[in-house]
């Protein structure tokens, strides 16, 4: 299922990044609404977001559950910590070596990276 093309924001994948990306989604929503939840594709970006939606006074998650992508150590050690999808890093990482380091008359194949959706205290049903 693909998302509409006003639901899927760009920004640098940064703190500073996340930060605008929420906050110019909260300015373009005319009727003041919150989504119901953000998924940054990186956890620094969602730190960010966390940023502004506090400066606007957005509750997480009571009004919005917001969650991030890497599990990178400091998610969990906000005062509000971060649910994540946590990646293997380390064997993607080496399985993008053999691939590129392979025959170039191999098949290219797939293999499955265990992922984990880590559940922390920015993520509930929002109230509405």
């Amino acid at each position: 299922m693909a998302l509409p093309g006003s639901a899927v924001l760009e920004s640098e994948f940064t703190r500073e990044g996340g930060r605008r990306a929420m906050a110019s989604l909260l300015r373009s929503n005319a009727r003041g609404e919150v989504p119901t939840a953000v998924l940054a594709l990186a956890d620094v970006c969602a730190v960010g977001a966390l940023a502004a939606l506090r400066e606007r006074g957005v509750r997480v998650p009571e009004e919005i559950s917001l969650a991030g992508f890497d599990d990178i150590p400091l998610a969990e050690d906000l005062s509000l910590p971060l649910s994540t999808v946590r990646i293997p890093l380390t064997l993607m990482g080496a399985e993008a070596v053999r691939l590129a380091l392979r025959s170039p008359a191999d098949t290219v194949g797939s293999f499955d990276a265990p992922v984990q959706v880590v559940l922390r205290a920015t993520t509930g049903a929002p109230r509405r």
